[in-house]
């Protein structure tokens, strides 16, 4: 049997009911005189200040035809050999979310940072008289205030994409002697055109005024900061010292800021989303079901992989990313990738053991069910760790040489992770509980990176085992008592983990802090402990309820 069908939609982009419309970047824009009415965001404009854009910022997608086709087989007509497979394209919106800011913008909201006043008020903002010449100031009886270069968000006006999900699936089923049913399936889908919405992590894949590796080491870079203050950099390229002195927040009048070498220094992040992340899985997928007089059995069991654009929509945001400038670099394990999964479960009716009246009314008809959960452990660079390079840190050289191993000073940027070196296979030599070999980690060479993806390192693995025992009392006349006593866990089977928060042991250390340190003879802390899982998490739950109807 063959089944097919076919949806044409058409879903319009986001509107603004007020006329105003969402932001859109358009650098060529970006020179154009500043005026606080007309052009207050030079590079900036909506529709409600150019009404030749349209009111969503971009253009109306086109017309999708999204195709499905299933089929059944049963394969020697007797109904217990059946194959099956299917595919289907479907579309979906976008989230108000995704261009909020976008919107807001047009709007006009801005926002500014006021330091060293703890809770600010109207009034209080209303006294500073802000002067663009006294941003900076610091003292005893001074107050330091700031307004940090605007972060501004800008819709790409020729992205009309929208996102895709394609979906297939083939599997063979078979009852097998024993009343056991058999299936097995290749699961997968693709996914395509996601939005690249930014993250709240440090590396910002959408920041299209992101500096790449090395600008600061260079002639030009050192130039256009010390341009705004003078003797910041050399000449020939700011030296590791003087990057890490740079500031990254900051940009007042005078002050040395990165700011000063980025495309637009007018801002600080200029974010556009765009449909241009991607993500897939695929998996193999057993299932054996067995049902027998009082027993039912259930076990299935995957291998899959889970890959996508880390630091973007399809990761949740919840891994930062590497490189803003290459999305492949940023490809890899997601953080819910678990690559092998067992789930088993079972029910059993014991049935009547006595006729005895008053003891069969104990023994007698209980139900005996559970669960059994065992995971692979998830990707350590990309599933344990919020950074995949570790939030790697550490000193290098001393005195007024010393400098923090940071991507500013390491890369000669602040808008790329810095990844670490791999020296041999992190997932050898390991001891007792290690899921990382530390010694194998080093620091690259100035103006260079490390691994953006490594080898698959599995974290530590999950396992849970749940019992269920419950029966029913008849007590005459409509009223019944039911009890139950589960066990969570009840195999008080322990579970490896790491530190909470920020811990030692997913944080990689790797300092010289010698005369003649430097990146390339940075060496790893043993006493951090990094790549081990020193706790033991877990334990034993009971419990018993009854309950009473009548």
């Amino acid at each position: 049997m063959v089944t097919f069908g076919a949806r044409v939609s058409k879903l319009g982009a986001w509107q603004d009911a007020h006329g105003i419309g969402a932001a859109i970047w358009n650098p060529a824009l970006y020179t154009t005189t500043y005026n606080a009415t007309t052009n207050p965001l030079p590079g900036i404009t909506w529709h409600g200040n150019t009404p030749s854009i349209p009111n969503s910022g971009v253009g109306t997608p086109p017309l999708y035809f999204e195709p499905r086709v299933g089929f059944s087989w049963d394969v020697f007509k007797d109904g217990k050999t059946v194959v099956r497979g299917g595919f289907g394209i479907y579309r979906f919106h976008d989230s108000v979310t995704d261009v909020t800011s976008e919107f807001a913008e047009a709007e006009n909201v801005r926002y500014t940072d006021l330091q060293g006043f703890g809770d600010n008020t109207l009034e209080g903002v209303n006294t500073l008289n802000l002067n663009p010449n006294t941003y900076g100031n610091t003292g005893l009886g001074s107050t330091e205030t700031y307004i940090s270069p605007a972060t501004i968000y800008g819709l790409n006006p020729a992205d009309n994409a929208e996102p895709v999900t394609n979906n297939y699936s083939f599997s063979v089923a078979r009852q097998m002697p024993g009343n056991w049913i058999l299936q097995a399936s290749y699961v997968g889908n693709n996914s395509n055109s996601l939005m690249d919405n930014g993250t709240t992590q440090a590396v910002v894949l959408d920041n299209i005024n992101a500096i790449p590796v090395g600008t600061l080491f260079t002639p030009t870079a050192a130039a256009a900061i010390n341009a705004a203050a003078p003797g910041s950099c050399n000449a020939t390229g700011c030296t590791p010292v003087q990057a890490a002195s740079l500031d990254n927040i900051y940009n007042y009048p005078g002050d040395k800021a990165v700011q000063k070498a980025r495309p637009y220094p007018n801002y600080s992040q200029i974010l556009e989303p765009e449909h241009n992340t991607y993500a897939n899985y695929n998996g193999v997928q057993i299932e054996g079901i067995k049902h027998i007089g009082r027993l039912n059995f259930n076990a299935n069991y995957s291998f899959s992989k889970a890959l996508g654009i880390l630091g973007s929509s399809a990761d949740f945001n919840w891994t930062a990313g590497i490189d803003p400038f290459h999305l492949a670099n940023n490809y890899g394990p997601m953080n819910f990738d678990r690559t092998q999964v067992l789930n088993l479960s079972y029910s059993y009716q014991t049935g009547k053991f006595t006729d005895a009246h008053l003891l069969g009314g104990f023994i007698n008809n209980w139900l005996i069910s559970g669960i059994t959960n065992m995971q692979s452990g998830p990707n350590m660079q990309t599933g344990v760790s919020a950074s995949p390079g570790y939030y790697v840190q550490g000193n290098i050289n001393q005195g007024a040489n010393a400098y923090p191993v940071e991507s500013q000073s390491i890369l000669g940027t602040p808008d790329v992770n810095l990844q670490p070196v791999l020296t041999c296979n992190p997932k050898s030599g390991l001891a007792a509980h290690q899921y990382l070999n530390p010694a194998c980690f080093a620091l690259p060479a100035l103006g260079t990176n490390g691994a953006y993806i490594e080898p698959y390192a599995h974290g530590p693995a999950f396992f849970d085992s749940d019992l269920t025992l419950e029966k029913g009392f008849g007590l005459g006349e409509g009223r019944n008592l039911r009890f139950r006593i589960a066990g969570f866990n009840f195999l008080n089977h322990p579970l490896n983990s790491f530190g909470t928060g920020y811990a030692s042991q997913t944080t990689l250390q790797l300092s010289n802090t010698s005369a003649t340190g430097t990146p390339q003879t940075a060496t790893y802390n043993p006493a951090s402990g990094f790549g081990s899982a020193p706790l033991k998490l877990g334990r034993r739950l009971m419990e018993v309820s009854a309950k009473f109807t009548f």
